[in-house]
């Protein structure tokens, strides 16, 4: 006898939820992305000198810099960072920060410490050091960009160049406390996105997930039922 089978794996509520929430996943995406900061701004030295890791959600972008001690040296302290944004962003605001005593500032148009010629659109500046209006030797400094539209990651994907046009970055960092880098006390080191993955949000995320559940404790069900002469009931 022809083996026969059920005549679906979902019901039909079932599969337009599967449907719903596949689709959801477009629409609903937000963005990550991974700036390697490995180039030195005076010398052109590479190396893994810092990591900036940022998350898009809801209209914010979250960041985290985190420094490398090996090549920068152990006592390095993380002193400004600076990126570029599109000109048509309105009320930027920086908050939700780590800072330990003193609030980082967020300003425009800054003048790029041993930026070897480069400028940059804006500036988040971590303190000086361990005085007064610092926050000690600081290693990694997170923070969330909110604006008057909602940003993307798109939105700093704008390129600067240091060292008569030889080094092109999207994002830097001036670092202080250096000292096995290049022997400067200080150095600027700068980069490109490596990677942008796109990722659920939440909400999306979970609504797959629950489908996807549903889809496999039906399957399962199907496989275990009974066999009566080859005939699956």
């Amino acid at each position: 006898m022809q083996k026969q089978f059920t005549s679906g794996l979902l019901s039909p509520w079932a599969i337009s939820l599967l449907v719903v929430a596949l689709g959801a996943i477009a629409p609903g995406t937000a963005g990550a992305l991974t700036f390697d900061l490995n180039t030195e701004f005076d010398t052109g030295v590479t190396g893994p000198f810092s990591t900036v890791e940022i998350d898009e959600q809801a209209g914010a972008l979250n960041f985290v810099i985190s420094l490398n001690l090996d090549p920068l040296g152990a006592d390095s302290d993380l002193h400004v960072f600076y990126f570029n944004l599109d000109a048509a962003i309105t009320g930027l605001t920086i908050g939700d920060t780590n800072a330990p005593t003193t609030e980082y500032v967020l300003s425009p148009d800054p003048s790029v410490a041993g930026g070897a010629g480069s400028a940059f659109d804006w500036e988040v500046h971590f303190g000086n050091g361990a005085g007064a209006k610092g926050n000690g030797k600081l290693r990694s400094a997170s923070f969330t960009l909110t604006a008057d539209q909602d940003l993307s990651i798109a939105d700093l994907l704008l390129s600067s160049f240091a060292s008569g046009n030889t080094i092109e970055a999207q994002m830097a960092a001036h670092i202080q406390g250096t000292s096995t880098l290049t022997g400067a006390s200080s150095e600027t080191i700068g980069g490109m996105a490596s990677s942008v993955q796109p990722i659920p949000e939440p909400s999306t995320a979970a609504l797959v997930a629950g489908a996807l559940a549903l889809l496999g404790c039906r399957g399962r069900s199907v496989m275990r039922s009974p066999r009566i002469d080859g005939v699956r009931t």
